[in-house]
């Protein structure tokens, strides 16, 4: 009886000790390195003020690093990077093409550039029965990510943000802070830095159809409930990895740094499936069109 209950110590032990090897691997595969990525000055129109630029500029920081999948960088903090303040402010400040300032962001550590240009803001006004005038303004702006190994282009992103005020100033104001909203931003990250993770159990079933599940990542990653991951199973082929999408995910709730609930938009029976036979799951994160809360 003793020699028994010995074994099964050990055996415990080591199912405890592959289980915690298995979740440290896990935790290292989805906390893979950052991207450093440097945000350049933007260009704009001559037309165009400064501050203009500036304000869509910070709007983009603020939405890249609430999400948190690059480590991103102001050239404005690094001596070696910031312009003087004349030509900070001039419509071409980014200095795009500039290959010896390319070559210094490699230098210091450098993935990519992001590079901006507001292309036009164009402003029109309505007056109503009243008398009363509003103005709608649009502003048009380009981003892109770059390799400053070789200057070519990574990823690339035009889009459009309307503002709407009884003042035209504040109409523009409106139509270059609301970048914060748009998916531009989130195409390219989703582009250039995928999220990656893993099912860590089925918390809701109808009958061989998985309804909702509970994932591993959370707040340290920068999801939250516009969220939508592809499930991927991966088999062996000839001595490759194929990768096959069976299903999405959508989360509904951010329950803490790395666990999220989420909802089984598609493939909820094939889900299931999977997960019985032992086949390895994967999840990446993936941007996913929606009007009035319709996937498109």
């Amino acid at each position: 009886m003793e020699k028994y209950t010995l074994r099964n110590s050990f055996v415990f032990t080591v199912i405890l000790l592959l289980g915690f090897c298995a979740n440290v691997c896990a935790q290292n595969e989805q906390s893979e390195v950052k991207k450093t990525v440097y945000i350049e000055y933007f260009n704009r129109p001559q037309n165009l003020s400064f501050s203009q630029a500036e304000a869509l500029r910070n709007k983009v920081i603020e939405h890249i690093q609430y999400r948190k999948r690059i480590i991103l960088i102001d050239v404005d903090s690094d001596k070696s990077l910031k312009l003087e303040q004349s030509r900070r402010e001039s419509p071409e400040a980014s200095a795009e093409g500039d290959m010896d300032r390319m070559k210094t962001m490699v230098t210091i550590g450098a993935n990519l550039i992001l590079q901006g240009r507001i292309n036009s803001i164009a402003t029109k006004s309505e007056t109503d029965k009243e008398g009363k005038r509003t103005y709608t303004a649009t502003c048009s702006y380009t981003l892109k990510f770059v390799n400053p190994q070789n200057g070519t282009i990574v990823a690339s992103e035009t889009n459009e943000n309307s503002g709407h005020d009884a003042s035209e100033e504040k109409a523009i104001q409106s139509a270059v802070t609301s970048v914060g909203t748009s998916n531009a931003i989130d195409r390219l990250l989703e582009n250039i830095a995928p999220l990656y993770g893993h099912i860590l159990e089925i918390s809701k079933l109808k009958k061989d159809e998985a309804k909702e599940v509970y994932i591993d990542l959370g707040t340290l990653h920068g999801i939250d409930t516009e969220t939508w991951f592809s499930i991927k199973v991966s088999r062996q082929i000839a001595g490759r990895t194929a990768n096959k999408e069976i299903g999405l995910l959508k989360v509904s709730t951010v329950e803490g740094e790395d666990i999220s609930l989420c909802k089984v938009k598609k493939g909820g029976k094939e889900l299931k499936a999977a997960m019985d036979q032992g086949v390895t799951i994967t999840l990446q994160s993936k941007f996913v069109s929606t009007l009035f809360g319709i996937r498109i």
